[in-house]
């Protein structure tokens, strides 16, 4: 364990060192005289010996603040490393000319003491010996008849002496400041640019040397690659990991130069696989640099030994999130460990000190603010900082129980917002839990590794159930689940393991592995039965219900779970939950082969969507519509399936279901081809068999491929049908005669070929639930018992 770090500003040296992208600037010798107006004095602003890349933007923005009439103090301000400097510079050289005493620069890295600064700005501007009963007035008369830029860097460990340059501006009137600083200077007339990191390339876009080649991080990242490894390329090879290289990096210019002087020894893969500890690879700065910016951790510990003691205890602990936080979070989490350390003060009593605090480290550019719409606002570090302040954390012997904290936060957070997902404010909820999915994942992998952490980690996954469920995070929630589950011992035998079975099974029901789904849901069944939980109990049924339904356990036992969570959840009265029950049962009753009765699921869907109306549930009702839909569309009325699997689709993809989405899509794909529409069925499948891919819903996906794949035939076939059509003699029956749909009457032909449920299942590349409905539907609209009959039928009307 590292001991906690306790740095100092550097002390002055002999003279002021330049930022490692920018050469020596030659030497101005105290009491040099201060030039005659309009004479524009070599050396004013240091040599940049590397070009500035990616940054076109930010220089126009600052250029067009300096021409601005009443522009006086403009202060760059940025986490260390950002490139505060050189953007201050290259504005400085370009609007210099624009000044008629041209710009300065006067570098304040070295001085610790606040009271030379402006003794500083002297000798640089080379005035000499400053009174010292008043140095304002003296640097004030001096400058008082020029037009000069003056560009004062490095000033954060100064801001004491902040007041003493808005002064000297307000007795200078041909003066501008171009100041640099990890905080703002807070005083009058200050106007403040944030510096932010290069833009990234986007995860999602082609990591191809082409589509890369533009992206200014990774253009950073390679240019000073070359400046060591001359050879080195970006290539279609390394393009993944260089992008991944200026993404761990955050774009950080300090840390891309640090970074690609590692390329001279290590390929970008390996250097890529080292960037898991960041800070121990990011050293060796040039030694022309400031020592604070020689590794990106003395540039860090810089701003981190400006911080109060409070702010550093805040600052360190912060590092236990993960991808940011919220305010209400960083202030529940320091309740919770202070009283884990026994201090007294109440959750209204931390939030102040949390809320000063942070804003503090955002004013110091050690913590960024995200502001979203919808969502409360957001703070993170860069990795870069984030990893500095865990090791602080460890080094105070702090990290497992301010973990500890985190995972008891989020595990109440979790089961507070998982109550919510009820009612229309459900795509809110599901939002916030998408942007916590990181802190979610950290407080999961904590609870199930310390011990005593299991109870705690089976609730949590009890509540982010839904939102692995609905958000199509299904791999990672049946992992964490089965992880929870190999975890508990004989002891966990309560609510909580009863929870997380239910939690597996319904996730391992929506990826199509309903065998595992019926063994989870029916222990879960009998933990409920035994703890009394009928809230609970009433869920797992109605799901093993379906599990049972769809293995084909007997239509019988699968009604009778069904019916008992519909009856469970009246009697409870528990609408949402009698809402989803009701829809369950409605799609047994409507979709169980030669049992099904599609008119009779038509009251049980009906009250379904007017409980899920009732609570607001935009979700619900698009589950209720697109069954209905689908059922409509078995039944032979195709114009009401279409426009009720349009509606419940529309709502669907608001919701963000992927699982449901998919469901809808492939049925209306299947709808579409008995509408005889094949080009917009394959845009349907297509779509169909990407989700359930990203899904890794295999049975889905198999279905998907295997209709796309059918439909070359289906063309051909329906080219041969209509020409046979046109050849039938005048006496001849109509197949639309008998009011079958195109489908169904391609099942009744294979049903007059002697095939069964399951052949004529692969044959048309449906399920075999599917192929079992039609066939039902086939034998009520003929007015006809059994199959035997339906051959004969299909005979005397010359179908086969």
């Amino acid at each position: 364990m590292m001991a906690p770090i306790s740095v100092s500003p550097p002390r002055e040296a002999g003279s002021a060192m330049l930022p490692p992208f920018f050469g020596a600037r030659p030497a101005e010798p105290p009491g040099s005289p201060l030039p005659v107006r309009g004479a524009r004095p070599p050396g004013g602003l240091p040599r940049p010996l590397t070009s500035l890349i990616g940054r076109e933007m930010e220089i126009r923005q600052i250029l067009a603040f300096l021409r601005e009439e009443d522009a006086c103090l403009l202060t760059l301000t940025g986490p260390g490393g950002v490139g505060k400097t050189r953007l201050a510079v290259e504005a400085a050289r370009i609007i210099a000319p624009e000044f008629a005493d041209g710009a300065r620069f006067v570098s304040f890295g070295p001085l610790l003491d606040p009271a030379l600064l402006l003794g500083k700005i002297g000798r640089v501007l080379g005035i000499p010996d400053l009174r010292r009963d008043d140095p304002l007035e003296h640097l004030a008369t001096a400058l008082a008849d020029l037009e000069l830029l003056l560009v004062l860097d490095n000033l954060e460990h100064l801001l004491i002496a902040a007041p003493r340059i808005t002064e000297l501006l307000q007795a200078c009137s041909g003066l501008t400041v171009l100041a640099t600083s990890r905080e703002r200077l807070r005083v009058g007339g200050e106007r403040e640019f944030v510096v932010t990191p290069l833009i990234l390339p986007e995860r999602a876009a082609p990591a191809t040397a082409s589509a890369l080649a533009e992206n200014p991080a990774v253009r950073l990242f390679v240019e000073r690659t070359r400046a060591v490894a001359p050879s080195f390329v970006l290539t279609d090879e390394n393009g993944a990991e260089v992008a991944e290289i200026c993404r761990r990096l955050d774009g950080l210019p300090l840390a891309l130069e640090l970074a690609a002087a590692r390329i001279k020894v290590i390929d970008p893969a390996t250097l890529l696989l080292r960037l898991e500890r960041r800070l121990p690879m990011l050293v060796g700065g040039s030694r022309e640099a400031p020592a604070r910016q020689r590794t990106m951790r003395d540039t860090i510990a810089w701003s981190y030994a400006l911080l109060t003691p409070d702010e550093q205890a805040l600052f360190r602990r912060l590092a236990v999130f993960r991808g940011g936080f919220t305010l209400e979070a960083a202030e529940g989490i320091a309740a919770i460990a202070g009283e884990a350390r026994g201090e007294s003060s109440t959750s209204r009593e931390m939030a102040a000190p949390v809320l000063e605090g942070v804003t503090s480290l955002v004013d110091k550019s050690l913590l960024l603010r995200e502001e979203r719409e919808g969502l409360p606002n957001r703070f993170t570090m860069l990795q870069t900082v984030r990893e500095f302040a865990r090791e602080q954390l460890e080094a105070h012997d702090e990290l497992e129980a301010q973990r500890g904290a985190h995972a008891r936060y989020f595990a109440a957070w979790a089961a507070a917002v998982e109550s919510r997902l009820r009612d229309e404010s459900r795509p809110r909820w599901l939002n916030q839990f998408e942007s916590e999915h990181d802190n979610l994942r950290s407080a999961l992998a904590w609870s199930l590794a310390a011990p005593g952490g299991w109870a705690l980690g089976a609730r949590l996954a009890g509540s982010l159930f839904w939102f692995w469920y609905i958000r199509g995070h299904l791999t990672e929630g049946r992992r964490w689940c089965e992880a929870v589950l190999a975890a508990a011992d004989a002891a966990s035998d309560g609510e909580e393991r009863a929870s997380a079975l239910y939690a597996a099974g319904r996730l391992a029901w929506r990826q199509g592995d309903i065998g595992v789904a019926r063994e989870h849901l029916a222990a879960s069944v009998e933990r409920w039965r035994t703890l009394g939980n009928r809230r609970g109990l009433a869920f797992a049924l109605t799901f093993l219900g379906l599990a049972r339904r769809m293995l084909g356990d007997g239509p019988e036992r699968a009604r009778a779970d069904l019916e008992e969570s519909v009856c469970i959840f009246r009697q409870i009265d528990d609408r949402w939950g009698l809402a989803l029950a009701l829809y369950n049962l409605a799609d047994a009753v409507a979709f169980d082969g030669s049992g099904s009765d599609i008119p009779g699921s038509t009251l049980l869907y009906a009250e379904s969507l007017a409980l899920f109306r009732e609570s607001g549930d935009r979700w619900g009702e698009a589950l209720v519509l697109t069954s209905s839909g689908h059922a409509a569309h078995l039944d032979g009325n195709l114009a009401e399936g279409r426009e009720l699997l349009t509606r419940g689709l529309a709502i669907l993809r608001e919701t963000g279901d992927l699982w449901r989405i998919a469901q809808a899509v492939s049925y209306l794909g299947q709808l579409t081809i008995d509408a005889g529409d094949l080009t917009a069925a394959a845009d349907l499948y297509a779509e169909a068999e990407a989700l359930f891919r990203n899904l890794g819903h295999w049975s889905g996906l198999r279905e998907a491929q295997e209709a796309l794949a059918r439909l070359p035939d289906l063309a051909a076939a329906s080219t041969a049908s209509a020409a046979d059509a046109g050849a039938l003699p005048s006496g001849a029956r109509q197949e639309s005669d008998i009011g079958l749909t195109g489908r169904e009457l391609e099942v009744l032909r294979l049903i007059a070929a002697g095939r069964s449920n399951a052949e004529i299942a692969e044959a048309l590349f449906i399920s075999p639930r599917t192929a079992s409905t039609h066939a039902a539907n086939i034998l009520a609209k003929c007015g006809l018992a059994t199959r035997a009959e339906l051959i004969a039928f299909a005979h005397h009307h010359s179908l086969t």
